[in-house]
């Protein structure tokens, strides 16, 4: 077996048993090809195992301060949100309009 097989080889290699490139095939035939074609035969001491992160452990997106904090300290992202917020202010009859149509449609409680 190669430690440093190119994959390169893998995807220029030629198909048989009648396989092209978007047929699935079976992992028999597949471990077949690979030792015939690549002489390469997968190693189950090499198998890597899967390591779960605890979700306390794991990346996380910006809180909200953090978010708030950083537009307090760009000017840009701080101008930038405040164009946001007036181009999505609706007056009150837009509001009322929204919830008189969705009133219309059902599917809540009200």
């Amino acid at each position: 077996s190669h430690n440093n097989i190119n994959p390169q080889m893998a995807l220029d290699a030629p198909l048989d048993n009648g396989y092209d490139e978007m047929t699935s095939i079976p992992w028999k035939s597949a471990l077949g090809w690979m030792k015939t074609t690549l002489e390469l035969v997968p190693d189950p001491t090499n198998i890597k195992d899967m390591v779960h992160i605890p979700i306390s452990k794991r990346s996380r997106g910006s809180t909200y301060e953090e978010k708030i904090a950083s537009v307090k300290l760009s000017s840009k992202r701080k101008t930038r949100y405040e164009d946001n917020v007036i181009k999505k202010r609706k007056t009150k009859e837009e509001d009322q309009a929204f919830y008189e149509h969705m009133t219309k449609q059902g599917g809540s409680a009200v």
